[in-house]
């Protein structure tokens, strides 16, 4: 297994390629270190990109999403970082993992087994094209959204989420147990992701879980649709999306 190692600070670089060769179970080669953004761009345009980078964030020269701006990255890559407020936009950027320093061996080692099993998957998916056609046009929608709590990420299962707000920039999820969570994404970016036949737009501010429609009530005000797990609180329909949302329900 070829890694690259991005990290400015040479101690760690150094304690993080030993703990490395100390948890996996087949041979690592350490093909390189860089310690910024520029030497980083350098290193990979130069060079056949290894199976795996190791990329802290914040690095001597600016933040590592601008190395992934620069240049077409193909590797597989875990961000070790101190800061875990980049979580959500590190899964969003082919991260396969997110850990935080000081980086323990348990958790390493957890991370390597999810590169493992992601390296099978795909190479399973070599035999992609002796599907069958109908198989290969199926649709893959969002399972789950990963959600930053304090120094955890939880994936929340899609099935669980009640409605989807626009709220300050971003999106607040709202799970069926009542708890909440804000992400900084694009309600159409989500939308884009979900099954038409399980949630519904019904506004340019709030998509809903189908399944957790309680009811569906007008007034002079127009149409609002109630949640099972929030009886209290009430959606409003724009008029553009009433007949999408009648036709639904109908299915």
């Amino acid at each position: 297994m070829k890694v690259l190692i991005i990290e400015d600070e040479p101690r760690a670089a150094a304690r993080l390629k030993r703990l490395v060769d100390k948890v996996s179970d087949e041979e690592v080669v350490v093909v390189g270190i860089c310690s910024s953004v520029a030497k980083s761009v350098e290193w990979l345009e130069k060079n056949k990109q290894p199976d795996l980078i190791f990329m802290d964030i914040r690095l001597e020269d600016g933040e590592c999403f601008e190395i992934l701006d620069m240049v077409d990255v193909t590797a597989s890559i875990i961000f070790c970082t101190a800061y875990a407020e980049y979580a959500v936009r590190a899964f969003r950027v082919k991260g396969i993992d997110y850990l935080l320093k000081p980086i323990v061996e348990v958790d390493l080692r957890t991370s390597l087994e999810k590169y493992k099993k992601l390296r099978g998957l795909e190479h399973a998916a070599s035999n992609w094209h002796n599907l069958k056609p109908d198989i290969k046009k199926m649709p893959i929608y969002t399972q789950r959204l990963m959600v930053v709590a304090g120094k955890r990420f939880l994936p929340i299962d899609i099935k669980d989420v009640s409605v989807l707000l626009a709220h300050e920039k971003g999106v607040l999820i709202k799970h069926s147990d009542g708890s909440s969570w804000h992400i900084e994404d694009s309600l159409s970016g989500i939308e884009a992701g979900l099954s038409p036949s399980d949630f519904v737009r019904i506004s340019r501010q709030a998509i809903v879980n189908l399944s957790h429609i309680d009811e569906m009530s007008r007034s002079d005000q127009g149409y609002k649709v109630s949640l099972s797990s929030q009886p209290h609180d009430k959606y409003k329909v724009s008029r553009a999306k009433v007949t999408a949302l009648k036709q639904a329900l109908n299915r």
